[in-house]
């Protein structure tokens, strides 16, 4: 999987790009760098008492990760049964996944 696979270990995002695979969800580790590649399954707006954040859920058929973009209440493109490429840092608290401020190709 690459150098951010170890416990404790942090990728260099620049060679995400070098990568010719996607991190599978279901075994990427808390805190890992990870290149995701899956279908948005639902979009919802979230509001905050300062700005709105944009969430997503992307499905890669192995568990669903959640993609937040902080003060962002819409990104043209991102919407239900979209396929992208997304890449970031892996935060998993409570039990829910979430990587905020994704990298992002619509593909």
């Amino acid at each position: 999987m690459g150098v951010g696979s170890e416990e404790g270990a942090w990728e260099d995002p620049r060679l995400s790009a070098q990568r010719s695979t996607a991190d599978k969800i279901a075994e990427a580790s808390d805190r890992q760098y990870v290149v995701l590649k899956g279908t948005i399954r639902s979009v919802s707006e979230v509001q905050r008492a300062t700005a709105n954040w944009l969430e997503a859920q992307l499905d890669d058929g192995t568990a669903t990760v959640t993609l937040v973009w902080m003060g962002r209440p819409s990104i043209p493109g991102i919407e239900p049964g979209r396929v992208l490429k997304a890449e970031g840092r892996l935060s998993d608290a409570d039990g829910k996944r979430k990587i905020y401020n994704p990298l992002y190709t619509l593909l």
